[in-house]
């Protein structure tokens, strides 16, 4: 069973950010939860805080930039299965996310979660590596 939890809802990822320096190594960032909340539970992890990133939007998207495929980190797995611009600019990446664990995984774990957790066995990172990705990164300063 989880202990009491204190959840943040920033709505930006500067608020983001500046609430994960606040809290330091009590937070935890939060977004799909398929394998943070396995960890908490089974008391792998300890978390006082958890930042819930999922209010903002912007992590949320997939677009098609200057001829770059752009996802945000709370796109679930489920999405990337059945999103139209994956699928034609990276079928590989489509067909992998189909074979992520179970429906209840793909519909609640998003692609930041998976790579957060660097799980090696996960079929999205080696996907991405064949198709060039890069990882941008931000907090209160920028990306």
């Amino acid at each position: 069973m989880l202990q009491s939890l204190h959840l943040v809802q920033p709505v930006t990822v500067q608020e983001a950010s500046k609430a994960l320096a606040g809290f330091g190594e009590k937070a935890k960032i939060y977004a799909g939860g398929a394998e943070l909340l396995l960890l908490l539970r089974n008391g792998l992890l300890q978390s006082e805080v958890l930042i819930d990133v999922k209010k903002i939007e912007r992590l949320h998207e997939i677009r098609l930039n200057d001829g770059t495929l752009q996802i945000g980190a709370c796109v679930t797995h489920h999405a990337l299965e059945n999103s139209t611009l994956v699928r034609k600019h990276a079928p590989a990446l489509a067909y992998a996310e189909s074979q992520v664990a179970n429906v209840r995984v793909r519909n609640q774990g998003t692609l930041g979660g998976n790579l957060a957790f660097n799980d090696p066995h996960s079929d999205p990172g080696t996907v991405l590596l064949i198709h060039n990705a890069s990882i941008v990164i931000g907090n209160e300063r920028g990306e």
